[in-house]
């Protein structure tokens, strides 16, 4: 060890000595500390995406603090690595990436930069496997290297699950299905209404002894076992187990089916319908003020006796622009509303929420003949958005729609008959039924061929008793299902 020889001169001192002790399972060794304490990817090659606020993390090496290792799934795009999260893209902030773009895998070099370099020196690498794929990726600090190890295709079963029963409005005939997550695609999503019944999860359309299914491992089971098993075609009806909906269970829920780990999450939906769950709403986009900047947002006033209605009222030039729906200043930092598809007639009023930076960035579109003063209103109750503007076309409205859509009932609540709009792309065999909430048919509005365009239909509840109903559009694959409400 080496030893420092001070030589002092007669006097007052205050001397500080600091050591760094690392223990490892090897012995205990003295060693600097490494530049950074985190390191973390970004990028569409990543499972957490775009999103500087919730970047995917590093582990630092246990015993080596100078090591930092990735494991897990990755899909085919960019990634750099970064040392920091939130704040800007271009803070003085220190920025792990290639010398050059694009270089092959097996290059263990890396840069460091700091905030944002010009666009052409912007360095990425690049994962272009045509399946979803396992990696293991580290950075030696020490050794300045980087290496990147494919370690196989990650396998999912089913491209796509379904939900099955009289428990669903879809029936046994015409199940639901599931929406598959965009960054772990082995997770499949459900959130709707469940009727009294009972249901399975089918992994595959058509005849029902065509396939896998998966069900519960015990017939009825509580809601909040997670196991599941998958059997093969139709079975014997003493093993033909069934999840069930009681009278006292019917409501709006989320179901989770997570085939990696072989799990079912079954959750009733108990949030509040009479308390929102967004408080801010901004215009983003080149057709507004403050155009595509986060940090000139332009905000939407909440109404002062319906925090669930928001509106903006001011001037729209040519462009695009889409809703956020959140303060912070990142693209991928929460939801965004956004229209059934790019360019959608403003007469329309369907819209989606979407999670900032997934595949889908569809955006409504202000042409030079519709520029001009423009109020615009979300109302989330009715899960409509609603255009006002002196320019809008009158054609457009007779214009054919490009998709399937089924609008929410006006007005709703209602009493005693209420409207139920929808649209067909095409020619197509549609059938329009309201149903109570024990699934029980109690009007059918159209059954038979109609043409494409927009449709009204007229619901006249005057002999039925209030409460909630559940209405469902049917026409070619589509189907849709709403809920309304009948009060006396």
């Amino acid at each position: 060890m080496e030893r420092t020889r001070l030589r002092l001169m007669p006097g007052l001192y205050l001397l500080m000595v600091s050591a760094i002790l690392f223990t490892a399972a090897s012995g205990v060794y003295a060693q600097n500390l490494p530049p950074y304490e985190n390191l973390y990817m970004i990028g569409d090659a990543s499972p957490s995406g775009w999103s500087i606020t919730n970047p995917m993390p590093f582990q630092q090496d246990a015993e080596d603090p100078w090591i930092f290792t990735y494991s897990g799934h990755m899909f085919s795009g960019e990634f750099k690595i970064l040392t920091f999260t939130g704040g800007d893209w271009c803070d003085e902030e220190d920025w792990i990436r290639p010398p050059s773009m694009h270089p092959p895998l097996e290059d263990t070099a890396y840069i460091i930069t700091t905030g944002c370099p010009p666009e052409e020196e912007d360095y990425k690498w690049k994962l272009e496997d045509q399946q979803l794929s396992d990696y293991t990726i580290t950075v030696n600090l020490r050794d300045e290297t980087i290496t990147i190890v494919n370690n196989g295709a990650i396998n999912v079963p089913y491209e796509s699950l379904y939900l099955a029963g009289n428990a669903t409005t879809g029936g046994w005939d015409n199940p639901v299905m599931m929406e598959r997550d965009e960054n772990l695609p082995w997770i499949f999503r459900f959130s709707g209404f469940l009727l009294f019944g009972e249901f399975n999860v089918k992994t595959f359309t058509g005849d029902s002894c065509d396939g896998d299914w998966i069900r519960p491992p015990s017939n009825h089971p509580p809601l909040d076992n997670t196991e599941y098993i998958i059997t093969k075609g139709c079975l014997a009806p003493a093993l033909d187990y069934r999840w069930r909906i009681t009278n006292d269970q019917v409501g709006d829920y989320k179901i989770t089916v997570n085939l990696q780990d072989e799990t079912i999450v079954i959750t009733r939906d108990v949030t509040d319908p009479n308390e929102p769950t967004i408080f801010d709403m901004f215009l983003v986009g080149d057709a507004t003020p403050g155009g595509w900047s986060l940090g000139e947002q332009t905000p939407m006033l909440v109404d002062s006796e319906n925090p669930f209605i928001f509106s903006w009222t001011g001037d729209l030039v040519p462009g695009e622009f889409k809703i956020k729906t959140y303060t912070e200043n990142d693209w991928c930092g929460g939801d965004w509303i956004h229209p059934l598809e790019h360019g959608q007639a403003f007469q329309l009023t369907d819209f989606e929420i979407l999670a900032g930076c997934g595949t889908e960035d569809r955006k409504w579109v202000v042409s030079e003949e519709s520029a001009g003063s423009f109020t615009i209103t979300v109302n989330l109750e009715e899960d409509v958005i609603i255009f006002n503007g002196d320019a809008l076309s009158i054609d457009e409205n007779n214009s054919i729609p490009g998709y399937y859509a089924l609008n929410q009932n006006y007005p709703n609540p209602f009493n005693p008959s209420t409207v139920i709009s929808f649209q067909l792309p095409v020619n197509s065999d549609v059938r329009l039924e309201v149903f109570d909430i024990t699934g029980r048919s109690v009007s059918v509005l159209v059954d038979g061929m109609l043409a494409s365009g927009r449709h009204d239909a007229r619901f006249d509840a005057s002999s039925l008793a209030s409460g909630l109903y559940l209405y469902r559009l049917s026409a070619g694959t589509f189907s849709r299902t709403r809920k309304l409400m009948l009060i006396r």
